[in-house]
């Protein structure tokens, strides 16, 4: 007879075990599809700003810069300068943190990323004998980030405006 309940009591403790990983399954399953709608629910909000009115507004005003000289840019060219760059930091900041997908990212907006520094890269520079060798590392470390994907895709490192 005890041989009998240690046999119910084996399959009684197997079935147990087989129910938790199968919770703990999906349990991960389901973490994992939270992180794929954050995920996306994040490239979401981006792109919503990325596209806004004013964004491309203030795009279209930094190409108008192209050529311009840093010296002689006046202090709402900057205050504009400032929201592009600091839009393209935030890229940066959520790639970083693996909150939205790089090559995602890149391959819908890289280009555009690239024309602006084309465009504000001599700004940087300027900007940055002012206020240090930190300023818009992240803007700087985005560009190389596209940069380096483009390059494994065999696209042009540099667009024309």
């Amino acid at each position: 007879m005890s041989s009998r309940w240690e046999a119910i009591s084996a399959i009684s403790s197997l079935i147990q075990t087989v129910v938790i990983i199968i919770t703990v399954i999906f349990a991960v399953l389901q973490v994992r599809q939270t992180n794929r709608s954050h995920k996306l629910d994040v490239s979401i909000r981006l792109f919503d700003e990325l596209s806004s009115p004013n964004s491309r507004k203030n795009r279209t005003f930094i190409y108008s810069l192209k050529g311009r000289e840093p010296s002689q840019l006046t202090t709402e060219d900057f205050l504009i300068i400032d929201e592009v760059l600091s839009s393209l930091d935030r890229v940066w900041i959520l790639i970083q943190n693996g909150q939205v997908d790089n090559e995602f990212v890149y391959d819908i907006y890289g280009e555009m990323f690239l024309k602006l520094w084309g465009v504000l890269h001599p700004t940087v520079i300027h900007e940055r004998g002012r206020r240090g060798n930190y300023y818009r590392q992240r803007t700087e470390s985005l560009v190389k980030s596209v940069k380096k994907h483009f390059k494994t895709q065999n696209k042009p490192l540099e667009y024309p405006i």
